[in-house]
């Protein structure tokens, strides 16, 4: 029988968690990529075509311009903003959303660097 977490390991576990991208409006998960137009023209269709990427390579200002229209195009689309994105237009937030994901990468990327030295037989401390 498996022991149940202790709460340690269970901040650790939701400390490394990556986020699984949740879409709060199932139609339009089942839609993405789709680029037909439906017959059913109740049903809203992701708009993948008309997304912008905003990674981390551009600047901030940027980077905030095209997740605004992004936002703006889901929801002109009839689609629900997925959970894991906050569904906001100002920009305060969206840039912390930002900081927040940089914050998670850099510390999955440690922890893998760890978990690399520990396999290996190093240890950093």
């Amino acid at each position: 029988m498996k022991r149940p977490l202790t709460l340690r390991q269970k901040k650790i576990l939701a400390m490394y968690r990556t986020p699984v991208v949740s879409f709060a409006d199932q139609e339009c998960a089942d839609r993405i990529g789709s680029t037909s137009p439906s017959r059913d023209t109740t049903r809203p269709v992701w708009p993948k075509s008309k997304l912008l990427r905003h990674g981390p390579e551009l600047p901030l200002a940027e980077r905030i311009r095209r997740y605004q229209h992004n936002i703006r195009a889901i929801r002109a689309s009839g689609c629900k903003v997925p959970s894991v994105m906050p569904d906001t237009l100002d920009k305060q937030a969206i840039a912390a959303w930002f900081a927040a994901s940089a914050e998670t990468s850099r510390r999955l990327r440690a922890l893998i660097r760890q978990l690399a030295a520990l396999d290996r037989g190093e240890s950093d401390r």
